[in-house]
Parts: C-alpha cells; structure tokens; sequence
C-alpha cells in the first residue's frame, strides 16, 4: 500500500504537467485524465468503457492521437486471442464510431463548420513546427532547412510515413502479444514516435510520453528518474520565456524529494549499472551547466537562439535514445515472458 500511495504521488505531482497547465495555463489535464481512465479500464478488461474513454481524450485535445497505435495494437492483439475475435472487433468498432459521432454531432450540422474544424485540428499552413521542440525536424533544421527544401504538403507526407515507421513496432508488438506492461510501453513508444517525427509538434507534447512513464513507476521505476527532469528540461526555452523557471526548480525538487520514498516503499530496489549512473549524472551535470551559462552570458548577436538551440539538440539525442531504449525494452520483455511461459 505504501508503494502504491508513493506511485500515485509521483503521478499527480509529476512537474512537467503541473507546470505546463498551471503556469503556461493548458488544459492538458483534462485529456491526460481521460487517457489515464482509459488505459486503467483495458489494463481492467473493460475494453469498450476503455475505448470509449481514449475517444473522449483525443475528441477533447486530438493529441491524445499520439496513443493511438498502442491502444489499437493492444486491444486488437486480445481480440485475435478470444472467441469470434471479429465480433470483438465489431464490438469496440461501434463503441469508437459512437462515442466519436457523439462528440461531432454539433458540427454536423454543415458541412463547412465540420471542415472548418478539420482545418484547425491539421494546420499546415503553420509549418512542420514551431518554436524550439526537442525533436527531429526541428533540431536537424540547424543543417537542412525542411520549410525551404520541400513544399508544407510534401513535407506533412514525409512526416506521415516518418513516424507510421517509429510507431510500427510497438504496435506490431502489441498484437502479437498484448499485456499490460507492453501496453503502458507501447504508449510510451507510440508517443515518442509522434513527439519526434509528426507534423506541427509542440514543445508541450511531450507530456504525452512523460504520463505513461509515470504509470510505470512501480514496474520501471528507472525510466522515471531519468526521464521527467528530461522532459522539464526540453520544455525550458518556453519555460524561461514565461518566467517559469523558478516554479518548475522547485516543482523538480519536490519530485526527487518523492523518488526515493517510492524506491524504499518496493520489495527490492532497481540495479543501475556504473555506466548508467555515469551517464545519467553526466547528462544531469550538462543540462544545469547550460541553464546557469544561459543566465549568466548573453548569446553572440549573431546567434540569438544558441542556448535554445543546444537545449533542444541536447533533449532530441536523449529522448530518442530513451525511444530506442523503451522499444528494446518492450520487444525483450515480450520475449522473456514468451520463454518463462515455455
């Protein structure tokens, strides 16, 4: 029980969504909420109050999307494994078309409210993205200059078919052999293959990974302590702009206070490697180095974004790292526990 109070701590007071809806005033949370009660219901096997829940999320901020590979792959792969799998299927088809024709039904009514909806959720027009996000189209911009080099309609295919290619694991792994800790890695994974390759991504988007990351704090406790200090850091460009960064150092701080209660609350505590406690305090060390640099020395005339520019490029290396970590770790979990079963 003590874990399981510590976990939900972690959760509820995780900073980067605190500050953001909060501080940069979002509303988030709402959506997140909703995504949250619906993965509790699948992980329960309330599959159609779980499919209808993750509709509420993405009608009410469509980037609740970013999970969409991982629920279709996890509840069609438990479909595939029950009898009559294509009345399953039927079943949670109605559940989704319902719940979405209900959230569309007053803008129906024409035809031009509906596109005119549609426009707003898919802005083209605003470009592959937007101010400083830890990802790859805008860190590798510094050397290839997307908006110049390929048309906006172009460039939302070539993202399109980027990040089907990041999701595809997770979702491949899911119908193959669903289960819940796959099912909250998958979230992860089909997240972060949003969060770096999509089109029109926003430095706050990366909340949605830091939530399921969180929802693993009993299971994957390690992936915790290192990836939400990521996840406020990559967000400082617009944290600092707002005259949120003494907030959200405090909000940090309030989280490592509660990360050891919940390591001493488990059976047994997780083993870190000496590369990876080296590497994790090397990353630490670098992140607050350029936090402090940026106070204290003005960025040549020339380069007026370099400090967000090294923010950015310094996220994007280890979030993708942290993807390519989290679907090794889902496919290798899939495997042991296909071995133990044997």
């Amino acid at each position: 029980k003590a874990e399981q109070a510590w976990a939900l701590a972690v959760i509820l007071l995780q900073p980067a969504s605190i500050i953001i809806d909060h501080g940069h005033f979002q509303y988030n949370c709402i959506s997140l909420a909703l995504a949250t009660a619906a993965v509790g219901a699948v992980v329960r096997g309330w599959d159609v109050v779980g499919s209808v829940l993750y509709c509420m999320a993405f009608n009410h901020k469509h980037m609740a999307l970013y999970y969409a590979p991982a629920f279709f792959g996890h509840l069609f792969g438990k479909c595939l494994q029950r009898r009559r799998p294509v009345l399953q299927v039927l079943r949670l088809g109605v559940a989704v078309v319902g719940t979405c024709a209900v959230c569309w039904w007053p803008f129906l009514s024409s035809w031009e409210v509906a596109a005119q909806v549609l426009h707003r959720l898919v802005p083209l027009a605003r470009g592959v993205f937007e101010d400083h996000v830890a990802n790859f189209w805008c860190v590798s911009s510094v050397v290839i200059k997307w908006k110049q080099l390929i048309a906006t309609s172009s460039m939302a295919t070539v993202a399109l078919v980027c990040t089907v290619a990041a999701c595809l694991p997770a979702m491949v792994q899911q119908i193959r052999a669903p289960s819940t800790n796959g099912f909250l890695l998958a979230l992860v994974n089909s997240s972060l293959g949003f969060y770096l390759f999509a089109f029109q991504v926003h430095e706050k988007n990366i909340l949605l990974a830091a939530l399921p990351v969180t929802l693993l704090a009993l299971t994957e406790p390690e992936l915790l302590r290192w990836f939400i200090p990521l996840v406020t850091f990559s967000m400082t460009p617009l944290l600092r702009r707002e005259g949120l960064l003494i907030a959200t150092g405090a909000l940090l701080l309030l989280f490592a206070a509660m990360y050891p209660m919940l390591i001493a609350s488990r059976a047994s505590e997780p083993s870190f490697t000496r590369p990876q406690v080296v590497a994790g305090w090397t990353s630490f060390f670098v992140a607050v180095s350029v936090l402090v640099v940026q106070e204290v020395v003005e960025p040549p005339a020339r380069y007026p974004y370099l400090y967000s520019t090294v923010i950015v490029a310094f996220s994007f290396v280890h979030i993708a790292a942290f993807a390519a970590y989290g679907n090794w770790r889902q496919w290798t979990m899939a495997c042991s526990s296909r071995s133990k079963s044997e």
